[in-house]
Protein backbone atom coordinates (compact mmCIF):
# COMPACT_ATOMS: atom_id res chain seq x y z
CA UNK A 1 0.00 0.00 0.00
CA UNK A 2 1.60 3.49 -0.93
CA UNK A 3 2.01 5.94 1.52
CA UNK A 4 0.16 8.86 2.21
CA UNK A 5 1.71 12.97 3.06
CA UNK A 6 4.88 10.38 3.04
CA UNK A 7 3.87 8.40 5.85
CA UNK A 8 4.10 4.94 6.20
CA UNK A 9 2.15 2.18 4.85
CA UNK A 10 0.73 1.62 8.91
CA UNK A 11 0.21 5.11 10.01
CA UNK A 12 -1.89 5.65 6.18
CA UNK A 13 -4.13 2.60 7.15
CA UNK A 14 -4.51 4.27 10.31
CA UNK A 15 -5.44 7.58 9.34
CA UNK A 16 -7.63 6.03 6.68
CA UNK A 17 -9.72 3.91 9.46
CA UNK A 18 -9.83 7.16 11.66
CA UNK A 19 -11.58 9.33 8.65
CA UNK A 20 -13.91 6.53 7.79
CA UNK A 21 -14.97 5.73 11.62
CA UNK A 22 -15.14 10.02 11.79
CA UNK A 23 -17.68 9.48 8.57
CA UNK A 24 -19.90 6.63 9.90
CA UNK A 25 -20.06 8.57 13.11
CA UNK A 26 -21.08 11.60 11.97
CA UNK A 27 -23.80 9.68 9.97
CA UNK A 28 -24.99 7.99 12.21
CA UNK A 29 -25.00 11.04 14.69
CA UNK A 30 -27.44 12.84 11.38
CA UNK A 31 -29.20 9.57 11.73
CA UNK A 32 -30.12 9.74 15.41
CA UNK A 33 -31.04 12.92 15.46
CA UNK A 34 -33.53 12.80 12.54
CA UNK A 35 -34.42 9.47 13.97
CA UNK A 36 -35.43 11.52 17.16
CA UNK A 37 -36.98 14.01 15.64
CA UNK A 38 -39.19 12.17 13.97
CA UNK A 39 -39.91 10.08 16.51
CA UNK A 40 -40.35 13.52 18.78
CA UNK A 41 -42.79 15.05 15.77
CA UNK A 42 -44.64 11.68 15.33
CA UNK A 43 -45.27 11.66 19.21
CA UNK A 44 -46.45 15.42 19.20
CA UNK A 45 -48.58 14.98 16.70
CA UNK A 46 -50.31 12.12 18.64
CA UNK A 47 -50.67 14.39 21.89
CA UNK A 48 -52.39 16.32 19.63
CA UNK A 49 -54.84 14.76 18.21
CA UNK A 50 -55.90 12.44 20.98
CA UNK A 51 -56.37 16.30 22.44
CA UNK A 52 -58.58 17.45 19.94
CA UNK A 53 -60.02 13.85 20.02
CA UNK A 54 -60.77 14.67 23.55
CA UNK A 55 -62.39 18.23 22.63
CA UNK A 56 -64.65 16.52 19.92
CA UNK A 57 -66.42 14.02 22.49
CA UNK A 58 -66.99 16.70 24.99
CA UNK A 59 -68.56 18.91 22.44
CA UNK A 60 -70.97 15.96 21.90
CA UNK A 61 -72.11 16.05 25.36
CA UNK A 62 -72.45 19.72 25.67
CA UNK A 63 -74.07 19.74 22.15
CA UNK A 64 -76.20 17.03 21.05
CA UNK A 65 -76.53 15.64 23.93
CA UNK A 66 -77.48 18.29 26.00
CA UNK A 67 -79.78 18.83 23.12
CA UNK A 68 -81.26 15.52 23.45
CA UNK A 69 -81.42 15.31 27.06
CA UNK A 70 -83.58 18.50 26.69
CA UNK A 71 -86.20 16.66 24.61
CA UNK A 72 -86.72 13.94 26.80
CA UNK A 73 -87.11 16.34 29.62
CA UNK A 74 -90.41 17.15 27.36
CA UNK A 75 -91.07 14.57 25.36
CA UNK A 76 -91.45 11.22 27.55
CA UNK A 77 -90.62 8.79 24.07
CA UNK A 78 -87.63 10.29 23.98
CA UNK A 79 -86.17 8.82 27.30
CA UNK A 80 -85.23 5.78 26.23
CA UNK A 81 -83.10 7.43 23.48
CA UNK A 82 -81.29 10.01 25.64
CA UNK A 83 -80.55 7.12 28.97
CA UNK A 84 -79.21 5.09 25.93
CA UNK A 85 -76.80 7.37 24.15
CA UNK A 86 -75.84 9.08 27.88
CA UNK A 87 -74.95 5.96 29.40
CA UNK A 88 -72.65 4.78 26.16
CA UNK A 89 -71.04 8.43 26.36
CA UNK A 90 -70.02 7.59 30.14
CA UNK A 91 -68.96 4.39 29.41
CA UNK A 92 -66.62 5.93 26.49
CA UNK A 93 -65.60 8.16 29.00
CA UNK A 94 -64.36 5.88 31.53
CA UNK A 95 -63.00 3.04 29.03
CA UNK A 96 -61.19 5.30 26.75
CA UNK A 97 -61.43 9.27 27.33
CA UNK A 98 -59.63 9.32 30.75
CA UNK A 99 -57.51 6.22 29.96
CA UNK A 100 -56.16 8.68 26.89
CA UNK A 101 -55.60 11.73 28.97
CA UNK A 102 -53.61 9.86 31.28
CA UNK A 103 -51.56 8.65 29.05
CA UNK A 104 -51.08 12.15 27.06
CA UNK A 105 -49.98 13.32 30.46
CA UNK A 106 -47.46 10.64 30.81
CA UNK A 107 -46.21 10.36 27.70
CA UNK A 108 -45.65 14.73 27.86
CA UNK A 109 -44.11 14.10 31.53
CA UNK A 110 -41.64 11.26 29.94
CA UNK A 111 -40.42 13.61 26.96
CA UNK A 112 -39.45 16.57 29.29
CA UNK A 113 -37.69 13.68 31.11
CA UNK A 114 -36.46 12.28 28.04
CA UNK A 115 -36.85 8.42 28.90
CA UNK A 116 -36.72 7.37 25.49
CA UNK A 117 -37.66 3.47 26.37
CA UNK A 118 -40.44 4.49 28.32
CA UNK A 119 -41.27 6.99 25.90
CA UNK A 120 -41.95 4.31 22.76
CA UNK A 121 -44.11 1.72 25.44
CA UNK A 122 -46.54 4.27 26.14
CA UNK A 123 -46.54 6.00 23.01
CA UNK A 124 -47.47 2.55 22.05
CA UNK A 125 -50.77 2.31 24.03
CA UNK A 126 -51.99 5.99 23.68
CA UNK A 127 -52.15 5.23 20.09
CA UNK A 128 -54.07 2.13 20.78
CA UNK A 129 -56.16 4.14 22.75
CA UNK A 130 -56.61 6.61 20.27
CA UNK A 131 -57.16 4.91 17.73
CA UNK A 132 -60.14 2.70 19.36
CA UNK A 133 -61.59 5.29 20.88
CA UNK A 134 -61.41 7.47 17.72
CA UNK A 135 -63.88 4.45 16.00
CA UNK A 136 -66.09 4.88 19.04
CA UNK A 137 -66.23 8.57 18.93
CA UNK A 138 -67.08 8.75 15.16
CA UNK A 139 -69.88 5.75 16.14
CA UNK A 140 -71.17 8.00 18.55
CA UNK A 141 -71.32 10.89 16.38
CA UNK A 142 -73.39 8.75 13.49
CA UNK A 143 -75.88 7.73 16.10
CA UNK A 144 -76.64 11.05 17.19
CA UNK A 145 -77.03 12.81 13.99
CA UNK A 146 -79.16 9.82 12.53
CA UNK A 147 -80.78 10.87 16.15
CA UNK A 148 -81.18 14.21 15.14
CA UNK A 149 -81.30 13.83 10.82
CA UNK A 150 -85.44 14.60 11.69
CA UNK A 151 -84.62 17.73 13.63
CA UNK A 152 -81.78 18.88 10.78
CA UNK A 153 -84.17 18.70 7.98
CA UNK A 154 -87.62 20.37 9.37
CA UNK A 155 -85.08 23.07 10.59
CA UNK A 156 -84.18 23.28 6.95
CA UNK A 157 -87.22 23.06 5.56
CA UNK A 158 -88.01 25.55 8.54
CA UNK A 159 -85.88 28.07 7.02
CA UNK A 160 -87.02 27.85 3.62
CA UNK A 161 -90.80 27.78 4.17
CA UNK A 162 -90.30 31.13 6.14
CA UNK A 163 -87.86 32.81 3.52
CA UNK A 164 -91.31 32.17 1.19
CA UNK A 165 -93.42 33.88 3.80
CA UNK A 166 -91.08 36.82 4.07
CA UNK A 167 -90.83 36.95 0.22
CA UNK A 168 -94.69 36.71 -0.16
CA UNK A 169 -95.25 39.64 2.85
CA UNK A 170 -92.94 41.57 0.91
CA UNK A 171 -94.90 41.23 -2.01
CA UNK A 172 -98.71 41.76 -0.36
CA UNK A 173 -96.91 45.10 0.73
CA UNK A 174 -96.34 46.33 -2.39
CA UNK A 175 -99.74 45.60 -4.24
CA UNK A 176 -101.64 46.71 -0.56
CA UNK A 177 -103.26 48.98 -2.33
CA UNK A 178 -104.67 47.20 -5.06
CA UNK A 179 -106.17 44.93 -1.99
CA UNK A 180 -108.29 46.71 -0.02
CA UNK A 181 -111.22 44.73 -0.08
CA UNK A 182 -109.72 41.71 1.11
CA UNK A 183 -106.65 43.06 3.09
CA UNK A 184 -108.15 41.57 6.10
CA UNK A 185 -108.09 38.20 4.89
CA UNK A 186 -104.02 38.63 4.88
CA UNK A 187 -103.58 40.20 7.19
CA UNK A 188 -105.52 37.13 9.15
CA UNK A 189 -104.06 34.60 6.92
CA UNK A 190 -100.12 35.68 7.91
CA UNK A 191 -100.78 35.99 11.35
CA UNK A 192 -102.12 32.47 11.57
CA UNK A 193 -98.92 31.39 9.77
CA UNK A 194 -97.47 32.79 12.50
CA UNK A 195 -98.94 31.00 15.00
CA UNK A 196 -98.38 27.70 13.07
CA UNK A 197 -94.78 28.42 13.55
CA UNK A 198 -94.98 29.05 17.15
CA UNK A 199 -96.15 25.75 17.44
CA UNK A 200 -94.22 23.96 14.47
CA UNK A 201 -91.14 25.71 17.01
CA UNK A 202 -93.10 23.77 20.24
CA UNK A 203 -93.14 20.34 18.21
CA UNK A 204 -89.56 20.43 17.26
CA UNK A 205 -88.22 21.21 20.96
CA UNK A 206 -90.66 17.76 21.70
CA UNK A 207 -88.73 15.82 19.49
CA UNK A 208 -92.16 15.22 17.76
CA UNK A 209 -90.90 15.41 14.12
CA UNK A 210 -93.57 13.47 12.87
CA UNK A 211 -96.29 16.11 13.85
CA UNK A 212 -94.16 18.71 13.10
CA UNK A 213 -93.55 17.84 9.75
CA UNK A 214 -97.42 17.40 8.99
CA UNK A 215 -97.78 21.23 10.09
CA UNK A 216 -95.19 22.37 8.15
CA UNK A 217 -97.13 20.61 5.26
CA UNK A 218 -100.20 22.86 6.32
CA UNK A 219 -98.50 25.71 6.25
CA UNK A 220 -96.96 25.53 2.73
CA UNK A 221 -100.59 24.92 1.67
CA UNK A 222 -101.84 28.06 3.67
CA UNK A 223 -98.64 29.91 1.46
CA UNK A 224 -99.32 28.17 -1.51
CA UNK A 225 -103.14 29.60 -1.25
CA UNK A 226 -101.50 33.20 -0.57
CA UNK A 227 -99.50 33.17 -3.43
CA UNK A 228 -102.16 31.74 -6.17
CA UNK A 229 -104.52 34.34 -4.56
CA UNK A 230 -101.84 37.46 -4.79
CA UNK A 231 -101.44 36.39 -8.37
CA UNK A 232 -104.96 36.68 -9.05
CA UNK A 233 -106.64 39.04 -6.75
CA UNK A 234 -104.80 42.75 -8.22
CA UNK A 235 -106.04 42.47 -11.89
CA UNK A 236 -109.83 40.91 -10.84
CA UNK A 237 -110.20 43.96 -8.48
CA UNK A 238 -108.88 46.46 -10.99
CA UNK A 239 -111.80 44.97 -13.37
CA UNK A 240 -114.77 45.20 -10.35
CA UNK A 241 -113.48 48.34 -8.77
CA UNK A 242 -112.05 50.22 -11.71
CA UNK A 243 -112.69 48.87 -15.17
CA UNK A 244 -116.10 47.90 -14.75
CA UNK A 245 -117.56 50.83 -13.03
CA UNK A 246 -115.87 52.99 -15.77
CA UNK A 247 -118.13 51.48 -18.06
CA UNK A 248 -121.25 51.66 -16.47
CA UNK A 249 -120.90 54.41 -15.51
CA UNK A 250 -120.21 55.72 -19.01
CA UNK A 251 -123.18 54.12 -19.90
CA UNK A 252 -125.54 56.40 -16.92
CA UNK A 253 -123.88 59.21 -18.95
CA UNK A 254 -124.92 58.20 -22.28
CA UNK A 255 -128.27 57.63 -20.81
CA UNK A 256 -128.57 61.01 -19.78
CA UNK A 257 -127.34 62.52 -22.84
CA UNK A 258 -129.27 60.59 -25.20
CA UNK A 259 -132.44 61.36 -22.94
CA UNK A 260 -131.90 64.51 -23.63
CA UNK A 261 -131.54 64.67 -27.15
CA UNK A 262 -134.76 62.79 -27.29
CA UNK A 263 -133.12 59.36 -28.51
CA UNK A 264 -135.35 56.92 -26.80
CA UNK A 265 -133.39 53.83 -25.24
CA UNK A 266 -135.98 52.37 -23.06
CA UNK A 267 -136.16 49.34 -25.19
CA UNK A 268 -132.20 48.06 -24.20
CA UNK A 269 -133.78 47.78 -20.86
CA UNK A 270 -130.53 49.71 -19.16
CA UNK A 271 -131.89 49.87 -15.62
CA UNK A 272 -132.02 46.14 -15.94
CA UNK A 273 -128.39 45.57 -17.02
CA UNK A 274 -127.07 47.99 -14.98
CA UNK A 275 -128.58 46.80 -11.45
CA UNK A 276 -127.71 42.79 -12.72
CA UNK A 277 -124.06 43.94 -13.24
CA UNK A 278 -124.04 45.82 -9.90
CA UNK A 279 -125.46 42.84 -8.05
CA UNK A 280 -123.05 40.86 -9.90
CA UNK A 281 -119.97 42.52 -8.51
CA UNK A 282 -120.99 42.58 -5.18
CA UNK A 283 -121.58 38.72 -5.60
CA UNK A 284 -117.75 38.16 -6.72
CA UNK A 285 -116.64 40.42 -3.87
CA UNK A 286 -118.02 38.03 -1.36
CA UNK A 287 -116.84 35.45 -3.24
CA UNK A 288 -112.88 36.62 -3.35
CA UNK A 289 -113.13 37.38 0.21
CA UNK A 290 -113.56 33.38 0.84
CA UNK A 291 -110.81 33.34 -1.90
CA UNK A 292 -113.59 31.06 -3.83
CA UNK A 293 -112.10 32.23 -7.78
CA UNK A 294 -113.34 29.31 -9.40
CA UNK A 295 -116.05 31.39 -12.77
CA UNK A 296 -114.99 34.57 -11.60
CA UNK A 297 -112.35 35.16 -14.28
CA UNK A 298 -115.32 34.08 -16.81
CA UNK A 299 -117.75 36.32 -15.19
CA UNK A 300 -116.19 39.42 -15.54
CA UNK A 301 -115.32 38.43 -19.17
CA UNK A 302 -119.24 38.16 -19.67
CA UNK A 303 -119.65 41.61 -17.75
CA UNK A 304 -117.21 43.28 -20.39
CA UNK A 305 -118.58 42.01 -23.23
CA UNK A 306 -122.32 42.98 -22.36
CA UNK A 307 -121.33 46.42 -21.28
CA UNK A 308 -119.29 46.68 -24.32
CA UNK A 309 -122.18 45.36 -26.43
CA UNK A 310 -124.81 47.92 -24.95
CA UNK A 311 -122.34 50.74 -25.27
CA UNK A 312 -122.45 50.09 -28.86
CA UNK A 313 -126.03 49.29 -29.68
CA UNK A 314 -126.68 52.81 -27.19
CA UNK A 315 -124.29 54.70 -29.63
CA UNK A 316 -126.15 52.79 -32.71
CA UNK A 317 -129.03 54.41 -31.75
CA UNK A 318 -127.72 57.90 -32.13
CA UNK A 319 -126.31 56.84 -35.52
CA UNK A 320 -129.59 55.43 -36.63
CA UNK A 321 -131.90 58.42 -35.63
CA UNK A 322 -129.59 60.73 -37.69
CA UNK A 323 -130.16 58.52 -40.56
CA UNK A 324 -134.44 58.62 -39.85
CA UNK A 325 -133.81 62.41 -39.82
CA UNK A 326 -131.72 62.53 -42.96
CA UNK A 327 -134.71 60.36 -45.03
CA UNK A 328 -137.38 61.63 -42.61
CA UNK A 329 -138.50 64.40 -45.27
CA UNK A 330 -137.91 62.37 -48.47
CA UNK A 331 -139.79 59.57 -46.97
CA UNK A 332 -142.64 61.97 -46.58
CA UNK A 333 -142.58 63.48 -49.77
CA UNK A 334 -142.73 59.87 -51.45
CA UNK A 335 -145.66 58.73 -49.15
CA UNK A 336 -147.80 61.86 -50.14
CA UNK A 337 -146.84 61.31 -53.51
CA UNK A 338 -147.59 57.84 -52.73
CA UNK A 339 -150.97 58.74 -51.02
CA UNK A 340 -152.01 61.28 -54.22
CA UNK A 341 -151.43 58.44 -57.10
CA UNK A 342 -153.81 56.48 -54.80
CA UNK A 343 -156.47 58.72 -53.95
CA UNK A 344 -156.02 59.72 -58.36
CA UNK A 345 -156.51 56.12 -58.91
CA UNK A 346 -159.38 55.95 -56.57
CA UNK A 347 -160.82 58.59 -58.73
CA UNK A 348 -160.44 57.16 -62.12
CA UNK A 349 -161.99 53.48 -61.11
CA UNK A 350 -165.08 54.10 -63.09
CA UNK A 351 -163.04 54.84 -66.48
CA UNK A 352 -161.67 51.09 -66.18
CA UNK A 353 -164.64 49.14 -65.69
CA UNK A 354 -165.40 48.48 -69.04
CA UNK A 355 -162.29 47.78 -70.06
CA UNK A 356 -161.12 45.50 -66.34
CA UNK A 357 -163.24 43.29 -64.45
CA UNK A 358 -162.95 44.63 -60.75
CA UNK A 359 -164.27 43.56 -57.40
CA UNK A 360 -165.96 47.03 -56.32
CA UNK A 361 -165.59 45.47 -52.57
CA UNK A 362 -161.86 45.61 -52.92
CA UNK A 363 -161.84 49.75 -53.97
CA UNK A 364 -164.32 50.27 -51.43
CA UNK A 365 -161.79 52.28 -48.72
CA UNK A 366 -159.36 53.85 -51.84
Amino acid sequence: MPSIFGLGETASLLLVIGIVSGIFAIVLLILTLVLVRGNKKKTTSLINNANRLHQIFVTLKRQKIARLEEISNINLLMIDTFNNVNNTYQELKKQYDIPMLSHVGQLKQLMDQKRKNDIHDTYYQLKDIYQEFETKVNNLDAELNLIFAPLETMQTEAMNVKNQTKLLKDDFLEQKDKLLQVEDIFVKSFALVETLFTRFDTLVDMGEFSEAKDLLLKIRNILAELRTSLDFLPQVLFEIEHNIPRKTSKIRMLRTLFLDKNIPLYHLNLDEVLNETAELLESMVVLLKQFKFEGIEAQIQNINTSLDELEAKILKEETEQQVFFSKKNVIIIESEALHKNLMDLGREIDKYKSYFLLEPAKFKDA
